[in-house]
């Protein structure tokens, strides 16, 4: 039987008010890096499916998806994105808010995405405790992350808890972003396994996904949770390509192998030994 993947999208919605399309999807360079390597290791790509805002389709119509496809979303997933307060014009709307689909099969995804993340949105990703027991000696900073939420999608803080209190904690200065991973072997409820690669801005994102493909092309083969510190260069005016990410500096401060079960049951995460830090 063939492998197929298929890209798995959000909506870019158009500025100028008109209704949603096929083709309005987001990220599309993202998962072009992303995905560029997947025929060299057996997959034929097979077309999008995409995630309109609240579309809410059932079960029956993700009925074709088989064992051996490959779901792949370059996309921040709106785990925890915030529409706002409807009592008051949307007050408190997350800046770059992406809406859900509230299909069935994007609810099974973030089903699974809780045994990792405990908040996802663009101002702030949190790990779950069991998750972040993984992070590198040193990088425990980095259980909870706050980003810029203007302009670029940066690390603003880190926020910590110190004798009982919150506090936020500046990050180191050599990074300035952070690019997550996630290689799931199995969907809750559905036949087929997952890559979700993304990091915050759209920048960030597109060259996060390429330094996915150039460095960590082993993800993209067996499952895997990562997590990694980037110092990505500042955007120059309308570079040609992605390139310039090329020779950011890396460090990867989760790289956790999870099981090859039949379900993602099999890949919760389980306490692993501390790395040294790379140089």
């Amino acid at each position: 039987m063939t492998k197929k993947f298929y890209r798995l999208g959000y909506t870019n919605p158009p500025s100028d008010g008109q209704k949603l399309r096929l083709h309005h999807s987001r990220d599309g360079a993202a998962f072009g890096e992303l995905s560029a390597n997947l025929p060299f290791k057996g997959y034929c790509y097979e077309t999008v499916i995409h995630n309109y805002p609240n579309h809410s389709l059932a079960r029956d119509h993700f009925n074709f998806l088989q064992q051996t496809d490959l779901l792949v979303c370059a996309t921040r997933p709106p785990l925890d994105d915030f529409l706002g307060d409807p009592k008051y014009k949307n007050y408190g709307k997350d800046w770059r808010y992406i809406c859900p689909s509230n299909d069935d099969l994007e609810k099974a995804i973030f089903k699974d995405l809780k045994r990792y993340f405990s908040h996802i949105s663009r101002g702030c990703v949190k790990l779950q405790d069991e998750t972040a027991g993984h992070l590198l000696k040193g990088f425990e900073a980095m259980a909870q992350i706050n980003f810029h939420k203007r302009g670029m999608g940066t690390i603003n803080n880190f926020v910590v808890e110190m004798g009982g209190v919150t506090r936020e904690v500046k990050p180191p200065k050599e990074y300035n972003s952070v690019g997550y991973f996630l290689h799931l072997p199995k969907i809750s409820d559905y036949p087929c396994s997952l890559i979700l690669s993304f990091s915050m801005g759209g920048y960030e994102n597109l060259l996060w996904n390429r330094i996915v493909r150039l460095r960590f092309d082993k993800w993209l083969e067996s499952p895997v949770f990562g997590v990694a510190l980037l110092n990505l260069p500042e955007e120059p005016l309308q570079p040609l390509t992605p390139k310039l990410a090329d020779n950011a500096k890396v460090q990867v401060v989760i790289e956790h192998w999870l099981g090859n079960g039949d379900s993602s049951e099999a890949a919760v995460p389980k306490k692993q030994s501390q790395r040294k830090p790379s140089k």
